[in-house]
């Protein structure tokens, strides 16, 4: 039953990624001929009028593919709309945010934008720099008349040159949303605050007609997500969770068997754990399009747990491949040779799960000169946790290192 569970969990994760590709292929290569929003827009930054004009054009397309998103849910407009906030995040600095969120925050940071923007005084784009990209002798940044959204030119990294709208006006237009919230909009839109309507919108898989349904308490925000939303998303880690007990158990109950084979099988375990992790980051973000501080939560909590199981994974592969190298014909299995190599594959894997470890730490935004500091205080502590084994190693390598001299010797006399 649960190779079953399994096999399907697999073919789901395969089967929704090649429908992925194949919708988002047909959206980018179709949407353009199809009547609706034009889709070749590309994004400007060369200077703050263009940046400006860029991003105003892309917010109207956003606005253009919801609605057909709410009249027509599909999930080839569902993949066009996020094709088109992409290209919205490529007009924002997010260098400063953590990896593990970043897409979040620019998200979070877009909706309080496009609110903005409807509700103050847009100048007159002729009034708006356009000095050249790479122009050195222009002022670095222009700032939107009356708010904190400044467009700044990108000194270093592999954008430099560019004009996008500053770090610090991604994490301060929320704020600054809620203090001009009350103001009247000035252009029409199709929501009044995206930053309100956004959280209710879901994928094609929830029908809006069952959404309508539920009652108003259950619609209400925690996290800045509904709170059915996180009713939901619990019942769907529960199902993941039960899922990969079943897969752990069944991998407890094969009879044991060579180590090679043994480590093999274990690595399904970290495979599946990261498969469903997946998964579960796709149905929250695609159809469930959870936001605020609990999709934050969600997805630094999804990253550890990917990268953990990677880390695993790692260790486990590691171990497998010097099993793999012992199954040669000149390494007896319970031999001195086969013992160094099991332990040297413990050292490897030892590192390359750390190393792992503390690449996740550095996409969840801990500093990395920081987790090495870390690592390097607890270094000491490891070896001479492991100072036992050490000493085994180097006295295996001793000892193979004097057998050998003596083999060669004796061919020498012979």
């Amino acid at each position: 039953m649960s190779g079953l569970i399994l096999s399907a969990t697999l073919l789901c994760v395969f089967s929704g990624f090649a429908a992925a590709r194949e919708s988002g292929g047909a959206a980018e290569t179709t949407g353009a001929a199809a009547q609706g929003p034009d889709i070749r827009l590309v994004v400007r930054t060369g200077n703050p009028r263009e940046t400006l004009q860029s991003w105003l054009e892309h917010t109207r397309q956003a606005e253009n593919l919801a609605k057909r998103s709410i009249e027509e849910p599909t999930h080839a407009n569902l993949f066009q709309s996020r094709y088109n906030t992409r290209r919205l995040l490529a007009h924002l600095d997010l260098s400063q945010a953590p990896a593990a969120v970043r897409n979040e925050a620019g998200i979070r940071a877009t909706y309080a934008l496009q609110d903005i923007l409807l509700r103050v005084k847009l100048p007159p784009m002729e009034e708006v720099p356009d000095w050249g990209s790479f122009d050195d002798s222009a002022p670095g940044k222009w700032r939107l008349p009356g708010t904190p959204i400044i467009i700044a030119r990108m000194e270093e990294g592999p954008r430099a040159g560019e004009y996008l709208i500053s770090a610090s006006s991604v994490a301060d237009a929320p704020d600054f949303y809620r203090r001009i919230s009350h103001l009247p909009v000035q252009r029409s839109s199709l929501f009044d605050s995206w930053t309100e309507a956004a959280p209710q919108l879901t994928g094609p898989l929830i029908p809006a007609a069952l959404v309508a349904v539920l009652p108003d308490f259950v619609k209400k925000t925690s996290l800045g997500t509904p709170i059915w939303k996180i009713l939901l998303s619990v019942v769907a880690l529960g199902l993941v969770v039960i899922v990969f007990v079943l897969l752990q158990r069944w991998i407890d109950r094969r009879p044991p068997g060579p180590p090679l084979r043994t480590m093999i099988r274990r690595m399904l375990t970290p495979l599946v754990g990261i498969a469903l992790a997946w998964m579960l980051h796709l149905f929250l973000q695609l159809e469930l399009n959870t936001s605020g501080a609990f999709s934050r939560l969600s997805d630094s909590t999804l990253s550890a747990v990917t990268y953990v199981a990677l880390a695993w994974l790692s260790w486990l592969a590691i171990l497998a491949a010097f099993e793999w190298t012992i199954l040669s014909p000149n390494i007896p299995e319970q031999s001195l040779n086969a013992n160094l190599l099991r332990l040297c594959a413990r050292l490897i894997g030892l590192l390359s799960f750390l190393t792992v470890l503390a690449m996740g730490a550095h996409s969840l935004g801990i500093p990395v000169l920081g987790v090495v500091a870390g690592l390097g205080f607890g270094g000491l502590a490891i070896a001479l946790a492991i100072r036992p084994t050490l000493e085994n190693l180097m006295g295996g390598l001793i000892l193979y290192h004097g057998q050998t001299s003596a083999g060669w010797r004796l061919l020498q006399f012979r």
